[in-house]
């Protein structure tokens, strides 16, 4: 499959005068995993995509991420 990129002109035209879902979906994102800490040590986690999780949730936009640990490696869901 070649894979071609859209001119930037007509993807601004298209999205004018759309609501901006993703930088809404990616604050709550970011302020809801900025309170998870890992439940085995209590260290500090960062989001990672877990191959044997849907990449979606239903109703989402964002990806479905996990943490995962920075000092014991523990993946968690939350």
């Amino acid at each position: 499959m070649i894979y071609k990129e859209m001119d930037p002109e007509i993807i601004h035209k298209a999205l004018q005068g759309q609501e901006n879902i993703l930088t809404t979906a990616n604050e709550r994102f970011k302020d809801k995993f900025g309170s998870f800490s890992c439940p085995e040590c209590g260290g500090k986690v960062i989001p990672v995509l877990d191959p044997s999780k849907p990449l979606f949730n239903p109703n989402e936009v964002i990806p479905n991420y996990s943490a995962k640990c920075t000092s014991c490696l523990t993946i968690s869901s939350f």
